[in-house]
């Protein structure tokens, strides 16, 4: 089952919902599946054969037999689950769908585009970012790249909240660090022996096996400050480069 209005929905501009059509376009019969793919980029709105018992938030329900459905997730087993608003981060939170719902199922429709996740332009890029962190030539060349994660230009999305460690972290790198334009290395920067290179890092090690090892690290000269989350002891992980004081943004994980 497709949507009946599926032919709204094939914007070329942006690659992740392009993906999605086209997919579910291969997939015309894969009712969960295609929810899951184009509720991550619309508003859907769905009609049911018999009415629903729909739970809007903590306190409010409706009973109907067309809803519009902010938007739908997988959750971490597997079933299908809608959100009850919209929200830029990576995982979602909602009730789930797949039972009782889904056989219930006999049209939807795409109610309207999510609120875009791409920047419109290089200057709108740049302004995410401070300045202290990141030179405007590594922007520039951030701008022109493509996210080695999810292939796409870097988006909205990308740009990811700090958590207490990581500020942490940051706190103890912003003892020293004077920002990337500086020549001449500031107290707190060490001479590799391998490289020869000036490089100011910050470690916060994990208290448990289930926490993350946090690294930031600015080489003098580059235009640029890293951010590496790793699990304990194993060199994988999530990497990006500082953004703000509070924000990082992800290039990749491993």
């Amino acid at each position: 089952m497709l949507p009946d209005n599926i032919g709204v929905a094939v914007d070329f501009k942006n690659e992740r919902q392009k993906a999605s059509v086209l997919e579910s376009l291969r997939h015309p019969s894969d009712l969960k599946g295609n929810l899951q793919r184009l509720g991550t980029h619309w508003r859907i709105q769905v009609s049911f054969s018999d009415p629903v018992h729909i739970q809007v938030n903590r306190r409010k329900s409706v009973d109907t037999d067309r809803y519009v459905f902010p938007g739908f997730f997988k959750s971490k087993i597997g079933d299908l689950c809608y959100t009850t608003a919209r929200r830029r981060r990576a995982a979602w939170s909602g009730y789930r769908f797949e039972w009782p719902f889904l056989d219930k199922v006999v049209a939807y429709n795409l109610v309207d585009s999510a609120r875009t996740d791409e920047f419109s332009s290089l200057d709108q890029f740049a302004k995410r970012f401070d300045r202290r962190f990141i030179s405007r030539e590594v922007i520039e060349s951030l701008w022109n790249e493509k996210s080695g994660q999810h292939g796409g230009k870097y988006n909205k999305r990308d740009f990811h909240r700090l958590g207490s460690k990581g500020r942490y972290a940051v706190d103890m790198f912003m003892y020293h660090f004077k920002g990337v334009g500086v020549t001449v290395p500031p107290p707190g920067y060490m001479m590799s022996n391998m490289s020869k290179n000036h490089i100011l890092r910050v470690y916060h090690r994990a208290t448990s096996n289930s926490g993350r090892d946090i690294t930031i690290s600015h080489q003098l000269g580059r235009g640029d400050v890293h951010y590496a989350s790793e699990f304990v002891n194993s060199g994988n992980g999530r990497y990006g480069l500082l953004v703000s004081e509070k924000t990082f943004l992800w290039l990749e994980d491993d």
